[in-house]
């Protein structure tokens, strides 16, 4: 979400994020191309869906443009501090201190958890956000042409008309361990997908936990 300068449009929303911990720090993660309309201080993300109230964010260094895919993430540091134990324990956050990196097996289940911008919209009038959540499945298609990311096959996109809003979603891995019990892991972060292919393009977590791991070293 970000706030804009105009009453009668007050807030807007584009792309997905999500909220991770990392190293005793906590960030909001989305993809980068996400925020190239709006100013990164109007950044707004809510603490419980459907109230409007926010997390303390600060803005922290853009990876550096360097044309390849892999490169389109942005973060924000969350101010921990400022929020209470139950907030920060909550299950909002995705832990991601013990995250191993592996190839995606071809029996792992790719899930992408975000909030397209059909089922999300705004009443102005009354200023109420209304937000829906997708999370269409699919599986590994191979690596992308862009180095450090891979493709998804979408099993089923129907519920949707445009994938629009996905990007900056986290991607996860489930794998079935015995019947119906799965194991899940961070298989990285779509930034685009298109329901016309049943494909969708995301930067592999290997990228995301390094740019982390400098932040943590930076943030000292």
């Amino acid at each position: 979400m970000f706030e804009n300068n105009d009453a009668k449009y007050p807030l807007s929303m584009h792309g997905t994020c999500f909220l991770a911990r990392f190293e005793f720090r906590y960030y909001a993660i989305t993809a980068k191309h996400c925020l190239s309309n709006f100013p990164y201080e109007s950044v707004r993300i809510r603490i419980t869906p459907g109230e409007l109230e926010f997390l303390p964010l600060k803005i922290l260094p853009l990876l550096s443009d360097n044309g390849w895919d892999f490169s389109d993430l942005a973060f924000f540091e969350i101010q921990h501090d400022r929020l209470s134990p139950a907030v920060l324990n909550s299950k909002n956050f995705l832990s991601l201190d013990n995250h191993i990196e592996r190839v995606v097996d071809e029996d792992e289940i790719l899930v992408v958890v975000g909030n397209p911008s059909e089922l999300n919209t705004i009443d102005y009038e009354n200023v109420d956000v209304y937000t829906q959540g997708f999370s269409p499945d699919g599986r590994y298609a191979g690596p992308a042409e862009d180095k450090f990311c891979s493709k998804i096959r979408f099993n089923n996109l129907s519920p949707l008309q445009d994938l629009d809003g996905l990007s900056g979603a986290p991607v996860l891995a489930f794998k079935e361990i015995e019947e119906k019990v799965y194991t899940n892991r961070f298989a990285g972060v779509l930034i685009r997908a298109t329901r016309a292919s049943g494909m969708g393009r995301f930067i592999n977590s290997a990228v995301v936990i390094q740019a982390l791991n400098h932040l943590s070293a930076t943030l000292r």
